[in-house]
């Protein structure tokens, strides 16, 4: 399965946002997701994302991706 690597950046809600944007963006187009390890995955006991480094991902977006109005409608 190919692999999709998001850098998340920001404080907690913006990840939050974030988070849920490239999670739904990997599921629906048949993707594993690639996260750096981030402090959402401890506080919600949610399974740890993939560890891939960013240079071996199939898809890499870019940062601001997530922050956009479509984006929010996306999810």
């Amino acid at each position: 399965m190919p692999t999709a690597f998001f850098p998340l950046t920001g404080r907690f809600g913006n990840l939050l946002l974030q988070y849920l944007y490239a999670r739904a963006w990997c599921e629906q187009n048949a993707h594993t997701l690639s996260l750096y390890p981030w402090v959402g995955e401890r506080v919600f006991d949610i399974p740890q994302a993939d560890r891939t480094p960013p240079g071996r991902c199939s898809v890499t977006l870019p940062e601001d991706v997530c922050q956009r109005q479509e984006c929010v409608l996306y999810t």
